[in-house]
Parts: structure tokens; sequence; C-alpha cells
């Protein structure tokens, strides 16, 4: 007798067994995700902005809450959008994603680069759907300073979108392990969700 299985449920066993994963950072110009990351990994800060096209870095760490061991690939990516079929291909090869926005300029600078977060956000959901891990990241917030704006972005992305809200200041080394680390516990929870996923046998 042959067996032929639902494929969503395959990917989830397939899943859960995985300890390597693949993380994208993606945002807009000059917002800080290659400093988030090295920041993270090398507990050095960039002064010298050096634009992107694409790096990756490795780093393992442990979940928070219990410890799982995992291995994070960390695609940095361009913030120019000059590169749409490499970021498509992230898109569909990654398992989680962080959308960094900047706080620390003018307000209609603050304001594109949230709306690049949107923009970035949009094209995620339309090509892997909305239950993938999505964390977004305010970063440059050296001083800790909650403005109108970014009070208003919070709403937006917590009850609007539902997804995580973070700041952050790569610069004074403030919430970036916490970026990870709500990386690591996503991923987990996603790779876990197998609640909805029917096995189908034929034969």
């Amino acid at each position: 007798m042959s067996h032929s299985y639902n494929k969503k449920s395959f990917q989830c066993r397939r899943d859960t067994q995985k300890n390597s994963y693949r993380i994208v950072f993606m945002g807009g110009k000059g917002v800080g995700k290659t400093a988030i990351i090295k920041r993270h990994i090398h507990n050095v800060f960039p002064v010298r902005h050096v634009p992107t096209v694409e790096d990756l870095y490795r780093v393992v760490m442990k979940t928070k809450d219990d410890g799982t061991r995992m291995t994070l690939d960390i695609l940095d990516t361009s913030g120019d959008g000059q590169f749409p079929a490499m970021r498509a291909l992230a898109i569909r090869q990654s398992d989680a994603f962080v959308l960094v926005c900047a706080v620390n300029d003018e307000e209609d600078v603050i304001m594109t680069s949230y709306a690049e977060v949107a923009k970035l956000r949009q094209t995620i959901i339309d090509i892997r759907g909305k239950t993938v891990p999505i964390i977004v990241v305010a970063n440059k917030n050296d001083d800790n300073h909650w403005f109108d704006n970014l009070v208003t972005f919070e709403a937006t992305v917590l009850i609007d979108w539902n997804n995580t809200f973070l700041t952050c200041s790569a610069k004074e080394n403030l919430n970036i392990s916490k970026i990870f680390e709500e990386v690591a516990s996503q991923i987990k929870k996603a790779t876990l969700r197998c609640d909805d996923v029917e096995t189908v046998y034929e034969g």
C-alpha cells in the first residue's frame, strides 16, 4: 500500500527537527541593520556606514526559556532596494524576519523609514503568509525617548499587524540581545505550531 502526505504536514514535521535557521534583516538604507548584527556577534559598533549588498553571519545561541540550542544564519540585506530578485529569494528561503527602522532623524525621514518597514512586511506576507515570525525593531533610540510617532507606530505593529515591536540602540548596546532572543523564541514556537495541520493518507 502506498501513502501520500499532505505537503504542509511534511513541512511541519521536518521543521521540528531543524536546529539551523535563516534570519533576514531588512529595512531602509542606513537604519543600522549591520550595526545591530555586529553589535550582537562581535560587540562592536561600526562608526562608518558602508552600504551592504548582502552579507551572511552565523551565531549559535540558546533559547532563553528552555536552553534549546540553535544556529542562526543571519542574512544582512541591502537597504536601497536595487536587488528585488535577491530580496524575493531571501524571503522564500528564510525562517524569520527582522524589519528595522531608525528613529533618530527628522520626522519626515523617520516616517519614510516606517513606511519602508510597512512595505517590506506586506511583501513578506504576500510571499509567505501571516504566520511567519516578524519582529519590527526601531533602532537608534539612543536615549530611549518615546515620542508621539514612535508610540503610534508601536500600536500599529502590535495591534494592527500582530507582530512584535522592540526599540534598540546598536550604538549604546541597548536591547540588542533581546532582539535575537525574541527571534529564537518565535522560531521555536513556529516550528511547533502544527495544530492546524492534518496528515492525509491515500492509497
